[in-house]
């Protein structure tokens, strides 16, 4: 029987037109209805249904094979050349899972991972797991524990962050670095106060002494939490990490500032170059006279019933520009990166241009929305008003 991936958990091998699929061998049977809705989508598209598409990245739920569970399908299409020799993304992530699996660190359940190849360096790689249905982000249980324990949530969650450090150092022992360790890819059981870890997609193995990387898995959960803790007792949740003995500690405490800075670099340059796209973050919509380019995190109708009144709500300001389409697209984008780096006391909303040939715009700001939820490090719906001490929540996003 072939063997693939962890030597404790043998895979096997299950070709199922047109994916050739590595299965666990204790998933076999649940695994066979699973395969047949995802190698045939058209024959049952009701059993389905698409949580996110990216062109490139796609995320489906199917209906759980068990009562309190539910199946997620990650799919990954890569065109490149590379891929000839490199192992794509979902086998990767698998294999990451089985290894951490196996060294009792909590992950959801690995039900099968399968490759198409279109052609030599075209390949599809699909990852099945299985998940409780009844998770929260870690991001999401706390604020609400915050909202509405207050002061009295923080001996809880200071509770569970230790014992996820504690796991995280037993993902470092085993030499893997996750890389996207942030609040929205750790679930909890709020019922049972149980965690997993999720979407590996980005992580590595370590090298023994790569400290670096060790701290910006550990801030990039803490960071998220300081408009609770200070640094002071975020370094104190670090050391958890650490024994008391070690020298890791020191290294963490000594690498923790730089780290920090330099992740906010690479955040802040990710957001402001997607200002002027449809991505993450920002969206951008066109009429006949206008090209709008917005916050994605606001209501896109509001937004274009505001600009076309005489007069802007309470709480939003206007600039009248003029330059080329070009000199207000940048006057955007500094507007972003400025409202980030500088923790300005209110958020850029949108930069309407008119018709490029009058070379007008105008730049909408949000008086009342400061730019700190920017650097959270998931990028959720509530926005920390640090001055206020209370989050505010934003519109959803509608269209």
């Amino acid at each position: 029987m072939p063997v693939w991936g962890h030597k404790r958990f043998p895979l096997v091998r299950v070709v199922e037109p047109p994916y050739v699929w590595r299965v666990p061998r204790s998933e076999l049977e649940s695994a066979r209805r699973i395969l047949t809705i995802l190698s045939r989508p058209d024959d049952r598209p009701e059993d389905t249904s698409t949580i996110k598409d990216s062109g490139h990245k796609s995320i489906r739920r199917l209906p759980g094979d068990r009562a309190t569970s539910a199946i997620y399908v990650k799919t990954y299409k890569r065109n490149s050349i590379r891929y000839l020799f490199r192992t794509p993304p979902a086998s990767r992530e698998a294999r990451i899972m089985l290894k951490l699996q196996g060294a009792g660190v909590p992950v959801n359940d690995l039900v099968a991972v399968g490759i198409r190849r279109k052609l030599p360096f075209e390949v599809e790689n699909v990852l099945v797991i299985r998940s409780p249905s009844n998770l929260q982000t870690l991001g999401t249980w706390s604020f609400e524990q915050f909202q509405e324990r207050g002061e009295s949530a923080r001996r809880q969650v200071s509770l569970v962050l230790t014992r996820i450090l504690a796991s995280v150092r037993r993902i470092h022992e085993v030499n893997v670095y996750h890389g996207d360790l942030n609040p929205g890819n750790i679930l909890i059981d709020p019922d049972e106060m149980r965690f997993y870890f999720i979407d590996f997609h980005r992580s590595r193995f370590l090298w023994p002494g790569d400290i670096k990387r060790r701290t910006e898995d550990i801030s990039e959960v803490l960071e998220y939490f300081s408009a609770y803790y200070d640094r002071r007792e975020r370094l104190d949740l670090a050391a958890v990490y650490a024994s008391s003995e070690s020298l890791l500690c020191r290294s963490i405490r000594d690498s923790w500032d730089k780290v920090h800075r330099k992740r906010m670099e690479r955040r802040i340059a990710t957001v402001a170059g997607q200002c002027c796209e449809n991505r993450t973050y920002f969206r951008t919509v066109q009429s006949d006279t206008r090209l709008v380019y917005m916050d994605r995190k606001y209501d896109a109708g509001r937004i274009l019933e505001w600009i076309s009144g005489p007069d802007l709500p309470e709480g939003l300001r206007g600039e009248d520009l003029t330059g080329s389409p070009t000199e207000l697209r940048e006057i955007w984008r500094s507007a972003v990166e400025k409202s980030m780096r500088e923790q300005i006391r209110e958020t850029p909303v949108a930069m309407i241009l008119e018709t490029p040939s009058e070379q007008r715009g105008r730049l909408i700001w949000d008086t009342r929305q400061p730019a700190h939820y920017r650097l959270s490090h998931i990028f959720s719906l509530e926005r920390f008003d640090p001055q206020g001490d209370h989050f505010l929540p934003c519109q959803p996003e509608t269209g």
